[in-house]
């Protein structure tokens, strides 16, 4: 894709363009919590803008990989897209691999891994990770309509989502009424038996070290890479090339064997933090948690200090919005930042006043639904972004191309426009340093002196 540039006067018969170039092979690497969307998502984003991919489901979500892995080549030319199965044992293998591009969905421990893997070889990377997204919440708003908004945003997928509100800021006031909305709220949603509720999901299962072998449906793939150029109308088909690497896909790939409990458990531990005031339902062998709220927490409690990625929302008593914001800047730079608030200069001074990969007004989780926003983090949240337009411009290099002919007038142009330029700085710089040393001379005579000096050197230029 070329897109031509703006020019300037110096530039005005030359060709000015960018080429929006593909990187090539692209390594996107997803997560389980959404494992078709935050898989495919990307991906998509990769061959619109002309690379080939290779994609790396989460074995977390062994069913959903091993589908993926099956529908790919049955759908997409598997020359140019491939799917590869297994564990940790596999992703660092294929991390070893020379890539043009890595796209990363997970924690922030694991993107610091493959951040430094890529950096052996300096490959851009855009790492879509986590963190504690804060709320705040204040009396101006309507009650009802917010405890259900801020509620529905930790609730679902059962808290396992990487923008979900994590915990919530508030007055001790708005603390009682916020409660005692969300006991009315959880009831009417799950009903007597929250853990009968068709409506609340488990806690997924962690990853053990322990590997078993998992047969799938899956033809043997060979994809040759190369670091060759591409024609456009080639971009995507298999490159061809001096250097190339061949990567094996097995009928047998090693997947992640799971653990029974083990995310559950260390949701449990949370709920020794603070005084449970909603819910507090739990069954680790069923991975069970139910919605909670925990009041009486403290800053430096463990349910602050790790991203939370269950339904458990911990409430800090804060004096006002300006304790709110000094706790904020006190972390890391959370991935999103929720504000619940009609008032106006509240919601600016979190705005302006904050770092955060997001900001959403009185609502939860909808700006992943606003493809005209760029999603990703900042910091220890992540680093690129994408969605809509921001996921071709991710996979895409822009490259400057500038084209100049043998044109006499546009010679003699640019030679004029370039000599006035420099004449134009040096006098400027001159004038400075004489009203520096003698502060008798009004700013006017110095524009009167300027403007006499560009007709001199305009008409100099013209004969």
């Amino acid at each position: 894709m070329v897109r031509l540039a703006c020019k300037d006067l110096v530039n005005v018969l030359d060709g000015v363009m960018i080429n929006h170039d593909p990187y090539g092979v692209v390594l996107v690497i997803g997560t389980w919590n959404y494992p078709y969307l935050i898989t495919l998502g990307p991906v998509a984003g990769a061959i619109s803008a002309g690379n080939t991919v290779i994609i790396k489901p989460s074995e977390v979500a062994p069913a959903t990989a091993a589908l993926i892995a099956k529908l790919i080549p049955k759908y997409l030319d598997p020359t140019c897209y491939a799917v590869l199965l297994g564990g940790v044992k596999e992703t660092t293998q294929l991390l070893k691999e020379r890539f043009d591009y890595i796209f990363y969905t997970g924690s922030t421990n694991v993107g610091k891994i493959i951040h430094k893997a890529a950096n052996e070889y300096l490959v851009p990377t855009t790492l879509e990770l986590g963190g504690k997204s804060p709320v705040y919440l204040d009396s101006t708003v309507d009650m009802d309509v917010a405890v259900k908004r801020i509620l529905w945003g930790k609730c679902a997928n059962a808290g396992q989502t990487c923008v979900a509100p994590d915990y919530l800021m508030c007055s001790k006031q708005v603390q009682s009424e916020f409660v005692a909305k969300a006991k009315t709220i959880l009831r009417e949603w799950y009903g007597k038996n929250v853990k009968g509720s068709p409506d609340l999901g488990r806690i997924i299962p962690e990853p053990v070290d322990s590997l078993s072998k998992a047969s799938i449906d899956l033809e043997e793939v060979a994809l040759r890479i190369s670091h060759s150029s591409l024609k456009s109308s080639d971009r995507m088909k298999p490159r061809s090339g001096d250097w190339a690497i061949t990567i094996n896909f097995l009928q047998e790939a090693t997947i992640t064997s799971l653990s029974n409990g083990s995310s559950v458990k260390r949701l449990v531990e949370f709920l020794s933090n603070g005084t449970v005031a909603v819910g507090g339902e739990t069954d680790v062998s069923e991975r069970f948690i139910g919605p909670t709220v925990l009041v009486n927490v403290k800053p430096s409690d463990p349910v602050m200090q790790e991203e939370i990625f269950g339904p458990i929302l911990p409430i800090l008593v804060v004096e006002d919005m300006f304790e709110a914001v000094n706790i904020i800047n006190s972390r890391e730079h959370p991935l999103a930042l929720y504000i619940f608030s009609k008032d106006k200069s509240v919601q600016n001074l979190f705005t302006t006043q904050t770092t955060s990969g997001s900001v959403t007004i009185n609502e939860t989780l909808q700006q992943l639904c606003v493809h005209e926003l760029p999603f990703g983090g900042v910091g220890q949240s992540g680093m690129g972004a994408y969605h809509g337009k921001y996921s071709f411009d991710t996979f895409t290099h822009n490259k400057s191309v500038f084209v100049k002919d043998y044109n006499v007038i546009g010679e003699k142009l640019a030679s004029f426009v370039a000599t006035l330029r420099l004449y134009l700085m040096l006098e400027y710089t001159f004038s400075l340093l004489i009203l520096h040393q003698d502060r008798r001379y009004p700013n006017s005579l110095l524009h009167v002196a300027l403007t006499l000096d560009i007709h001199s050197v305009v008409a100099l230029a013209i004969t």
